[in-house]
């Protein structure tokens, strides 16, 4: 890329998508973000998303490229907290994926800043059975699981906590929240995830589903409840740190996510520490 050998738009943008999904090591999110950024620009030069009546078979091709980097930027605003850099406004979708993405868009918005305080997403989130549909038959169930775990990243973003507006664990959308890290989980012992298509969502979902079980550890009140969520945590924790030879980012956040845990046991333990 850095020699700028390739001179064919096509296996450019391709390229940079792959090389956007696997950028890793400390500065992983900013070259992922530039490298999309770079595969955009060369998608708006040729006008990828414009049909040319340059034949059927090509113009399903670019349509089906121009949708996958669609998708990409949406993910890659969840994943590195970048704007998104293709426009709902300019181009419209929808495919199984491409569903999915498009709940993840208005999820994004929760997450902009604005003067006008974006509430969660509390109520008509669809399940996701009723997002596959009847795509479910031409998948293969490795296909169903990644795209399960995909859902489940939306869901759990959809439930925005904010200090100055605290929503209650009997909130909707928190208990939506609660329920996707669990299946998340779940997903993780029953599938063998070296197999699904390597995409980052996978160690993101894990990040997610340890994420809600540590706070919930640390607001649980009864400590049998706190011994279950330090269980589901240890699940996720587990799960994300095994992905360690496949991910940089999965053991990275693996180890974050111990110490973080480390810590709170720590203070609760000492005199006057949180119980």
């Amino acid at each position: 890329l850095k020699a700028e050998v390739e001179r064919d738009k096509y296996t450019l943008i391709q390229t940079l998508m792959l090389a956007s999904m696997h950028a890793e090591g400390l500065n992983g999110n900013e070259e992922a973000s530039l490298r999309l950024s770079d595969a955009v620009h060369h998608a708006g030069t040729i006008g990828l998303h414009l049909s040319r009546g340059i034949g059927a078979g090509e113009d399903k091709r670019n349509l089906r490229l121009f949708w996958a980097l669609w998708s990409l930027d949406r993910l890659n605003a969840g994943i590195n907290g970048r704007a998104v850099i293709i426009h709902e406004r300019d181009y419209g979708a929808f495919d199984l994926w491409l569903k999915i993405t498009s709940f993840l868009d208005k999820v994004i918005a929760l997450y902009r800043p604005s003067q006008k305080l974006e509430t969660p997403w509390e109520h008509g989130f669809p399940t996701f059975e009723e997002v596959v549909g009847e795509d479910a038959e031409t998948l293969t169930p490795e296909q169903i699981a990644m795209f399960e775990l995909y859902y489940h990243c939306v869901a759990i973003l959809s439930c925005r906590l904010r200090h100055s507006t605290p929503l209650p664990p009997s909130a909707p959308s928190r208990i939506l929240q609660s329920l996707s890290a669990l299946r998340i989980v779940k997903i993780s012992n029953e599938e063998n995830l070296a197999q699904l298509p390597p995409i980052p969502v996978i160690p993101y979902a894990l990040t997610l589903s340890m994420t809600v079980s540590y706070r919930q550890y640390r607001e649980a009140k009864l400590q049998m409840h706190r011994m279950r969520f330090r269980a589901d945590w240890e699940r996720a924790h587990r799960a994300l740190a095994a992905l360690g030879n496949q991910w940089w980012s999965a053991e990275a956040l693996a180890k974050l996510g111990q110490h973080a845990m480390e810590r709170i046991e720590r203070k609760g333990k000492s005199p006057g520490g949180e119980q």
